[in-house]
This record gives structure tokens, sequence and C-alpha cells, in this order.
């Protein structure tokens, strides 16, 4: 035990050290959602309004704080998960902790589609808030923003976390190995290396939450759910998908061709946003990327907004 006393006490110190990141981290994100939130109160207050009380009854629902402890107890045990990668434990770390935010968070954004849009809709709720001075237009953008705004607010929890513990996981894996204690630097730069497996994890979160809102202006709770649980597995598969059924049909099928490349077309790239195996081979992510990125993100949810729009503004809600 005092043999290892002093090393532990060392590997304490080192991620004490690091552990200026995370609140950095938290007091940007919370900044941005705050300031966002303030400026559509001043330019859209009605919307403003739609907004704040979707983000409220989210956050109110019970699998919202379920969903958030489930996520706080994954990541707080996942620094001592033992992977047996020789060596390659911190970047099966950083892979398995972006999944464990990015699942919750999809989850909950799927669910409170249903709950705002689907449940309102059958309920008659929509009506009796359409007969204000609200249009269609307006419903549909403050249940998707508000949305969301707890959607957001998991992310900044789950990640100001997953921060702190890929820190210490540096040096609980040098410890582990019997390796030269770690520097400060290393766990920051672990730090930094996931950020931007956080913003990209949202960013696919916002696509599915486009997605499910456009489908439960039409869908019921459940075919939502599982709707959207297909699209997102499609997503993934979609861009090797064409090519795959190709070479199996030898181009003998046109049909199947076809249906194939306008699947393609019309569901969302949901590899475009998974850089895990990137992030985990310690590869910077370019800007251009990113900011690529973030373009397929806006333009994709302006898409499916539309089409929700097309789908609701027909829709009985008598």
């Amino acid at each position: 035990m005092n043999m290892y006393q002093p090393i532990l006490l060392a590997d304490v110190k080192t991620w004490f050290n690091s552990m200026w990141y995370p609140p950095i981290y938290l007091a940007a994100t919370t900044a941005v959602l705050i300031l966002l939130l303030l400026l559509t109160r001043i330019a859209f207050p009605k919307l403003y309004a739609l907004i704040w009380v979707t983000a409220k009854e989210g956050m109110n629902q019970t699998l919202f704080t379920a969903l958030l402890g489930l996520g706080i107890a994954l990541l707080l045990f996942l620094p001592y998960i033992p992977f047996n990668t020789l060596g390659e434990d911190l970047k099966m770390h950083m892979s398995v902790g972006l999944t464990f935010i990015k699942i919750p968070a999809l989850l909950l954004a799927i669910w409170l589609s249903g709950v705002s849009i689907s449940e309102e809709i059958e309920g008659k709720t929509a009506l009796m808030l359409l007969s204000k001075p609200v249009s269609r237009v307006q419903l549909i953008l403050g249940k998707f923003f508000g949305i969301l705004v707890p959607v957001f607010i998991m992310y900044i929890v789950l990640g100001g976390l997953f921060l702190g513990t890929t820190g210490y996981k540096v040096v609980h894996n040098a410890r582990e190995s019997c390796e030269e204690e770690p520097k400060t630097q290393d766990c920051v730069n672990a730090m930094v290396n996931i950020t931007p497996g956080i913003a990209m994890n949202f960013m696919e979160t916002a696509t599915m939450t486009a997605v499910a809102v456009a489908l439960s202006t039409r869908l019921p709770m459940l075919a939502n759910i599982i709707t959207c649980l297909s699209v997102f597995l499609l997503g993934h598969l979609i861009q090797y998908l064409p090519q795959y059924i190709s070479q199996l049909t030898h181009g003998k099928y046109v049909i199947v061709d076809f249906i194939t490349n306008v699947m393609a077309a019309i569901l969302p790239v949901l590899g475009h946003f998974s850089i895990e195996s990137s992030i985990g081979a310690n590869q910077t992510l370019p800007w251009v990327y990113i900011g690529v990125s973030s373009l397929y993100c806006v333009l994709y949810c302006g898409a499916a907004l539309v089409v929700a729009l097309f789908m609701f503004e027909d829709r009985d809600l008598a």
C-alpha cells in the first residue's frame, strides 16, 4: 500500500491540474445556449414561448432524468472497464464514451418528438395552440428547437463529465500499464481531441431530431420511434449500400439499383458524423470537415423541417 500511495497521489495531481478544460467547455456551451435563447426571445417572442414551453416539458419528463442519470453512471464507470486491447484502451474509451453520450440523447430526441407533436395532435392540444395567434410554421419550429434544448443540455452535462473521465483515463492507463507518469498536457490533449467528436455527435442527433419531428406530424408515437431507429441504422449504412447492392446484383436488377439510389438521396448520411475511429487514432480533424458537416446538418435539418411543414399544413387536427 505504501509503495502505491505516491503513485496514486501523482496521478490525482496530474489529473487535477488538467481539470481546467472541462469547466471551459461547460461555460462556453452554456453561454452559447443562453445567448441563442436570448436572441430568439428578442427577435421572435412567440417562437421563444413555444421553445421554452416545449423545453420545460421535455426536461420535466421522467425519461430525461432517467437517461441523464444512466449516461452519468456509465461515464463514471467507463474509465475502469478493462478493454484488454494491448495498450489501446484509451482509444476504446473515447469511442465507447461518445456512444454513451449519443444514444441517450438520440432516444430522448425521438421520444420527445412523439410526446410533443404526435400525442398533442392526437390529443387535440395542437388545435388549441393554433387557435391562438400561432401559425403552423411557428409550431413546428418551436417544437423542433424546444426538443433540441434538453438534448443540448444533456450534451453539456455528459460531455463535460466525459472530458473529465477521459483525462483520468490517461493517468489510470499509465498506472495500470506500469508506464511513466503522464504529464498534465497529455490529459489536456486527450480531452481536446474528443471535443470535436462531441460536437459531431450533437449534429447527428440534431439531424435525427429533424427527421423525428417530420415523421411525428403523420405517424403515431410508436410508429415514429420504430421508423426513426430504422432511419438511424440505415443512415450509417447508406453511403456504402448502393455500391454493395450494385456489386451483389451485378447491375441485373435496375429497379433495385434505382430504389437504393433513391434511398441514398433521401436518407441522412449519418456516417459523416461518426468520427470515433479518427479520434481513436489521434488524427486531428480538419476544420474544413467540421464546417462541411455543420453545413450538411443545417441543410438537411432545413429540408426535413420543410417536409414537416408540408405534411403538417394539410393535416386535419379537428
